[in-house]
């Protein structure tokens, strides 16, 4: 029983927080307090259902990742692949589509 009771907590311990969708990122650590950075998506506010890269420390740390675009400067956005090899993964994506069509991978 008591192994039971101990395997139902560590499973419980192990699910990840609602806001978090993509779970932790590989390689990468908020450069503001070194804490894990996770794939998560807003809850509410003006931004609520994107998605963005967080540190986990939240809320003592709120350090967000960012990119620009490489080719037309413009703010990268966390997109979801629909179609293709990439289906159900997420990427970052130019936030001047379909202008500029420029993407950068999340996972290396």
């Amino acid at each position: 029983i008591v192994s039971i009771i101990c395997l139902r907590l560590n499973i419980a311990y192990q699910q990840p927080d609602t806001r978090i969708i993509g779970g932790i990122m590989p390689d990468q650590k908020c450069p503001k307090c070194g804490s894990q950075m996770y794939l998560r998506k807003a809850k509410q506010g003006p931004h609520e259902g994107d998605v963005f890269i967080g540190c986990g420390n939240y809320p003592t740390c709120k350090h967000i990742l960012q990119l620009t675009c490489p080719l037309c400067n413009a703010p990268m956005v966390i997109r979801l692949a629909t179609t293709g090899k990439g289906a159900g993964k997420y990427f970052w994506g130019c936030s001047n589509y379909p202008e500029c069509k420029e993407t950068v991978a999340i996972y290396q």
